[in-house]
């Protein structure tokens, strides 16, 4: 009887040791999910309550933009100001493409122009780009705060802007914030009035 006693709790004992182990693993399963979950809503909730600048700071795919936003207080501005706006921003590797080819000289003396070229006054998200596009026949221009126009086209399913030198730059993805729209570009595009010469490409 004793040694009946003795096995009994012994796998009693085992028996309460495995449920506490399944249920660290049901905790250690469950809680990072949720603490994900919760920190996509809230990085998404300030996304939606902060400005078109601060959502453009952001992303690190937009780091050189969002420099060159905020070095003549432009991004101030901005915030200041009631949107909306859509900005056209290259992304990183657009800026390395244009170091390479025309140095950072462009990008030095011309920061101000090139940057405000890429921005317009008012609301277009790429569904309404691709209706004023089919709108106007084929070609849709856009004036930006540097006072020079965008041309938009569509090249199947993808749109297209060219710049006042030729060079040509897709829109790759979109997002929205309170104050506008964001379209990340590959490719940095130059307006014509620069400081220093430029080599367009075709």
């Amino acid at each position: 009887m004793k040694w009946r006693n003795l096995i009994f709790l012994v796998m009693l004992s085992m028996f309460t040791l495995m449920s506490c182990k399944d249920k660290e693993r049901e905790v250690e399963g469950i809680e990072p999910e949720e603490q994900a979950e919760a920190f996509e809503e809230d990085l998404e909730e300030v996304r939606r309550d902060d400005g078109i600048v601060v959502q453009v700071e952001s992303d690190p795919e937009l780091s050189t933009f969002a420099t060159g936003l905020n070095a003549w207080n432009l991004g101030e501005e901005m915030n200041d100001e009631q949107g909306p706006f859509t900005i056209f921003a290259p992304d990183n590797n657009a800026y390395s493409t244009l170091y390479r080819d025309q140095g950072q000289e462009v990008l030095q003396v011309n920061n101000d122009a090139i940057v405000q070229y890429h921005i317009v006054k008012g609301e277009m998200t790429a569904e309404q780009l691709r209706q004023e596009v089919q709108n106007a026949n084929g070609t849709y221009k856009l004036k930006t705060l540097a006072g020079e126009e965008l041309t938009v086209r569509l090249k199947g399913d993808k749109l297209v802007l060219e710049g006042a030198t030729g060079d040509k730059a897709n829109i790759t993805s979109s997002s929205t914030s309170e104050q506008g729209v964001i379209h990340i570009i590959d490719k940095v595009l130059l307006p014509s009035d620069l400081e220093v010469e430029i080599t367009a490409e075709k």
